[in-house]
């Protein structure tokens, strides 16, 4: 009885010395500038083609872009406690890409795959 008593407590002990380790030498990770900088300017700038392409990314009936890439960029703008704004000036899909290349967007989302060309 007296060992497993003894037992308890060096796991209890164990458990409380990792908890105060983890909670109160925990390392934070330092954001990156280009992060930094889209928080500091408080939107999340997205191309998008100017095309619909359901169901990644089209305009609903009040003319409202909606679909499944559109959703992902909402949660990434609402995970970095922003707004988002999508830009629709490119025609093509490397023109989505070449939008960010430039720095009209931060992030290129419009069913962007890659290919081999």
């Amino acid at each position: 009885m007296k060992l497993l008593f003894k037992k308890k407590y060096l796991f209890l002990y164990n458990l409380f010395f990792l908890s105060f380790i983890f909670f109160h030498f925990q390392v934070k990770a330092e954001l990156p500038n280009d992060i930094k900088h889209i928080i500091s300017r408080g939107k999340l700038i997205v191309a998008v083609n100017s095309v619909d392409y359901p169901p990644f990314f089209y305009h609903n009936k009040d003319n409202k872009l909606e679909g499944y890439d559109i959703d992902i960029a909402h949660d990434i703008a609402n995970q970095l406690g922003i707004s988002v704004e999508f830009n629709q000036s490119a025609n093509t899909f490397k023109g989505v890409v070449t939008l960010v290349e430039n720095d009209k967007a931060d992030l290129a989302i419009s069913a962007i795959s890659g290919t081999l060309s």
